[in-house]
């Protein structure tokens, strides 16, 4: 068999989807990182939520009682706030 060389539109298409790929690993990996810079600003934060027993870890669902009030200024006087201890690792 004999493969002739692409044609240079084909060529063309092929940096263009190889960009486009690196494109959205690049950004990908850094919404990654924002994520878990901001879990890690939770850890500093004043409110409450991070040392509460109903804070889950997670960046979709923070808290399992009030999801849109986790890490808000609301949370301050959450009526549910539950102190928990976490081990130490």
């Amino acid at each position: 068999m004999h493969f002739s060389q692409p044609s240079g539109i084909v060529l063309y298409i092929m940096i263009y989807l190889a960009s486009i790929l690196v494109l959205v690993s690049i950004f990908v990996v850094n919404l990654s990182k924002g994520n878990q810079s901001r879990a890690l600003k939770w850890q500093d934060s004043s409110l409450p939520c991070f040392n509460c027993k109903y804070f889950t870890g997670e960046l979709l669902l923070k808290c399992a009682v009030h999801p849109a009030r986790a890490f808000t200024e609301a949370a301050n006087n959450c009526r549910d706030f539950d102190p928990y201890q976490r081990p130490e690792d």
